[in-house]
């Protein structure tokens, strides 16, 4: 995930459990603008509005630009989970 779009500005990368739902950090809250799986031939994430993986979720495994389309996930992802295909 990177505060800007086309995976620039500030990012990171994390390693998940999956199965489990992860916040995002406190320095991303409100600033994402683009998302990548980087396993996804083996995962599948979601990607939610509010903490603790609820409200309304995305599940595009590869953005690189959340305010094109509807705009509604960028800067705008709270949580978010994986699980194995």
């Amino acid at each position: 995930m990177c505060d800007d779009t086309r995976f620039r500005g500030r990012c990171r990368t994390d390693v998940l459990q999956t199965g489990s739902c992860y916040n995002v950090p406190e320095s991303f809250v409100d600033r994402i603008s683009s998302i990548r799986n980087n396993d996804r031939n083996k995962d599948t994430c979601t990607w939610y509005r509010e903490r603790q993986c609820r409200g309304e979720s995305y599940s595009n495994q590869d953005d690189n630009n959340l305010a094109d389309g509807n705009g509604r996930f960028n800067d705008a992802i709270r949580s978010y989970e994986c699980k194995r295909k």
